[in-house]
């Protein structure tokens, strides 16, 4: 839990807006201006321009329109023209509002941006370039935290892998079950696939068997009609159960087509790794063999006589170059 809110502060702090500070001459600016002092406040906006202090996109366009509706005011159409083409450069959507606005300066204004219209509309195609490389990175960012995130808070989370096959539409006419193959049934492709060997192997060994019956004019011998007759009747049933197999397994794999299959699969995951033991812990000691006894110990555990020897027999494994074995072995 300490995680999680940890994580989160860090995402309001990651895409919450920057707090913005106004430059205090932009201020002064504005009250003079709101107040009718147009000759100050375009004093005022001029020298904040010219200083470079405004780095902020909206303090800009706010300075380009006190400075453009002094001029105006102030009956000075160049200067107000040229503040006015300095704000649409920087913001070329920008409108003025007519609740704030009178309509002669609002008019004014529009004109200067039908003017211009042709070399706004590259300005306009950056600024849409330049807002969705900004949302492209903001989404990565916080795909990166939120990934983390759940990297940390489940551990054990299985990876998934998904795999898609994509499966073709001209592969459900060609025969031998080729269709059901495709989409992974087996039994039925297989079923479809022997009826029509059969058939076909039937209808062609039936033909040729009819045809190495004929004598060297192509007729048949009279006691031969009714073999021939019979391989005859062999022969279409061969066709006829190779053309039925062939349209039913097409229609088949028609019916139960799937342009792609789509499965998920857990991937293994490797297995934990032993935790080192704590600093304040003492590490488990190891096993001790067992001490030895001494060699001057006199009585032996099992006694030996020079007539007596005792031995285990044992099951011995035994692999060769002709397959596996059991052996007998000794120990002694």
């Amino acid at each position: 839990m300490r995680l999680a809110r940890l994580v989160c502060i860090s995402l309001v702090l990651a895409f919450a807006p920057a707090a913005h500070a106004e430059s205090d001459l932009l201020k002064n600016a504005r009250n003079t201006f709101e107040y009718g002092n147009y000759d100050e406040s375009l004093r005022l906006t001029e020298t904040l321009l010219a200083s470079h202090q405004l780095s902020a996109e909206r303090d800009l366009v706010e300075a380009y329109r006190i400075a453009g509706l002094s001029d105006f005011y102030l009956s000075r159409p160049e200067g107000a023209r040229r503040h006015f083409v300095a704000l649409l450069s920087v913001d070329p959507d920008y409108a003025m509002d007519p609740f704030l606005v009178p309509p002669p300066a609002v008019a004014f204004f529009d004109g200067v941006k039908r003017d211009n219209e042709s070399l706004l509309a590259p300005i306009r195609e950056r600024r849409k370039a330049l807002a969705e490389q900004e949302r492209l990175a903001d989404e990565a960012r916080r795909k990166l935290i939120e990934e983390n995130l759940m990297r940390q808070l489940e551990p054990e989370r299985p990876v998934l892998v998904q795999t898609v096959e994509v499966h073709t539409f001209a592969t459900n006419f060609v025969p031998f079950g080729a269709g059901q193959f495709q989409e992974n049934r087996p039994v039925l492709g297989s079923v479809f696939a022997g009826t029509q060997v059969i058939g076909l192997a039937t209808a062609i060994g039936s033909f040729a068997k009819i045809e190495s019956l004929r004598d060297e004019h192509g007729y048949f011998a009279q006691a031969d009609i009714g073999t021939v007759n019979n391989l005859v009747t062999a022969k279409w049933l061969g066709v006829g159960m190779l053309s039925a197999s062939v349209v039913l397994g097409i229609a088949d794999s028609l019916w139960h087509y799937e342009p792609t299959t789509t499965r998920i699969e857990a991937l293994p995951q490797p297995p934990h790794k032993a935790s080192a033991p704590k600093p304040d812990q003492p590490p488990a000691p190891s096993p001790q063999p067992p001490p030895a006894k001494p060699a001057s110990d006199p009585t032996p555990s099992v006694p030996v006589t020079p007539h007596t020897q005792l031995f285990h027999p044992t099951l011995v494994p035994v692999a060769t170059d002709r397959g596996l074995g059991i052996g007998l072995g000794f120990r002694f």
